[in-house]
């Protein structure tokens, strides 16, 4: 297998602009209160800030991460150079990707602070993610009791096997949230099951993880005080009925990452038609070449 390998040295004549400065309160305003002393960034201000950040182009040839670098793993006459690796076999284990899907603005997708995504979600469960793993609400920083989950793209021609993988990612990451979180009640909205009934019924044994809701949410609104979200649906074609959530998380269906095709046409590997969770384990899986593996539950 070859890799290429390149550096990434720009050469610019303009020098970035110099860093904002916090505004201040001055030392006689500071005397006799607890008035908070840095005022922060004004509008304009965070947006130039913002623009000087951006202005950095990768490398300043400032030699700082030289100078930081115990290893001394810096090399800046290094040239680009392939690279020839010998390997018993080589396993992919891609990521995935949400399927390319309009979110309908009645789900309150980036109008409302606590709705998000579900692949926001993962990153939120994540202990490397943006709260260490713990499951807070972007709006407060509150744990959250009472979340739901809810399928919100129609993917047509994609057909209801998406459909279905997508209320599978929401109940695999409910569960993961209940593990992380006592008490918490989770109800996962999801409009149809179809071909997928019997599998739909298996997930809706267990009334003490989880409550599956199978209807259609008509839309999402919020609180004004509470930030809280309530979500009116249909349930088994029952009159609308509303509930209030302290979270929503909107739940699409994920797919095998686009650069995989890119990397198994350059080893030469057929993977014929996956799906994103086909399978539940984490063992290999063979492909057409031998030596080449795929891995994970992208596979």
């Amino acid at each position: 297998m070859i890799e290429g390998e390149g550096r990434y040295i720009v050469d610019f004549d303009d020098i970035p602009a110099p860093r904002q400065k916090v505004p201040e309160l001055s030392i006689e305003e500071r005397a006799g209160n607890f008035k908070e002393v840095e005022l922060g960034f004004a509008p304009e201000m965070a947006v130039s800030e913002a623009g000087r950040c951006l202005s950095c182009r990768k490398c300043l040839g400032c030699a700082l991460c030289l100078a930081e670098c115990t290893k001394k793993a810096i090399d800046f006459e290094q040239a680009g150079q392939d690279i020839e690796l010998v390997a018993d076999s080589i396993i992919l284990a891609p990521g995935a990707e949400r399927f390319s899907c309009s979110i309908d603005d009645k789900f309150g997708c980036g109008i409302y602070t606590n709705v998000i995504t579900g692949l926001e979600f993962e990153r939120i469960l994540s202990d490397t993610g943006p709260y260490g793993g713990l499951v807070l609400r972007p709006y407060d920083g509150e744990i959250p009791k009472k979340i739901a989950f809810v399928q919100c793209a129609d993917y047509h021609g994609e057909g209801c096997e998406c459909a279905y993988r997508s209320l599978a990612y929401a109940v695999k990451e409910a569960t993961l949230a209940r593990s992380k979180v006592d008490a918490l009640e989770v109800s996962v909205f999801f409009s149809g099951a179809g071909e997928h009934e019997e599998e739909f019924g298996r997930l809706h044994e267990q009334p003490s993880s989880f409550r599956v809701v199978k209807g259609e949410v008509l839309s999402v609104s919020e609180v004004e005080d509470s930030k809280n979200l309530v979500i009116k649906f249909v349930e088994n074609d029952q009159p609308p009925q509303e509930e209030e959530f302290e979270r929503v998380v909107l739940s699409t269906a994920t797919r095998v990452a686009s650069n995989i095709e890119e990397v198994t046409r350059k080893l030469g590997v057929q993977t014929g038609k996956r799906c994103y969770w086909e399978k539940e384990d984490t063992s290999l899986s063979e492909t057409s070449r031998p030596g080449v593996f795929l891995a994970g539950y992208t596979f």
